[in-house]
């Protein structure tokens, strides 16, 4: 008698498991979700800071012409823009001297001696200014906008202040699949009978950002 109850108990203990363990996958079954992973990879650009050029000299007498390019290489990982390119021509601490990228150099007397017709400041008129051109080329897989802008480097016709103001705007967004792009500047100064013979120069500053 004893042995049937303990028998008859045991099958109710198999039993009673077998129905909680239904009763369990029913409550605690999930529903079919979803999650998203995101992140963000934050936005680089560098750019290479190319040596000061030598221009070069073609054409003589009266009428010569300096010649010269320098290219910037940019990375980036995502598409940028030429936010500004602002120069200026002899000096950006002497009064008169030009405030955008022109050609030019500080008028000298018979001596040899810089001229300031204003007393302790020169005057726009004691340089000399060649007729300066711009052109740029984009090497890129990708640009929205002029590419080549004025002529580039094969013809270049852009005025030094559309270099400044309307260059980066034009060429608009630049961007490469690997990462590496580059911008080639080329300008052209033309001298007249008026222009004196010595070492005439600009000043350039080229700034990028992501876009």
């Amino acid at each position: 008698m004893f042995n049937k109850i303990k028998n008859i108990t045991a099958s109710l203990v198999v039993v009673g498991v077998m129905g909680i363990v239904g009763f369990s996958g029913n409550v605690f079954s999930a529903n079919d979700d979803t999650l998203k992973f995101s992140g963000t990879i934050n936005p680089y650009i560098e750019v290479d800071s190319p040596a000061d050029i030598s221009l070069t000299n073609g054409g003589s007498g009266f009428t010569q012409t300096l010649t010269g390019s320098t290219t910037w290489t940019v990375g980036s990982n995502d598409r940028f823009t030429m936010q500004s390119i602002d120069g200026y021509g002899a000096s950006n601490t002497l009064t008169g001297a030009s405030t955008t990228p022109v050609l030019e150099r500080q008028e000298t007397d018979v001596d040899g001696v810089a001229i300031f017709s204003n007393g302790a400041d020169t005057l726009a008129s004691d340089f000399d200014v060649l007729d300066t051109v711009w052109g740029i080329d984009v090497v890129s897989d990708e640009v929205s906008g002029t590419n080549p802008w004025a002529g580039g480097s094969a013809v270049p016709s852009g005025t030094p202040a559309n270099l400044e103001s309307s260059a980066g705007s034009d060429i608009a967004n630049i961007k490469d699949h690997d990462g590496t792009n580059t911008i080639q500047l080329s300008v052209v100064g033309t001298a007249e009978q008026t222009d004196d013979a010595g070492v005439y120069q600009t000043n350039l500053t080229l700034t990028v950002v992501n876009n």
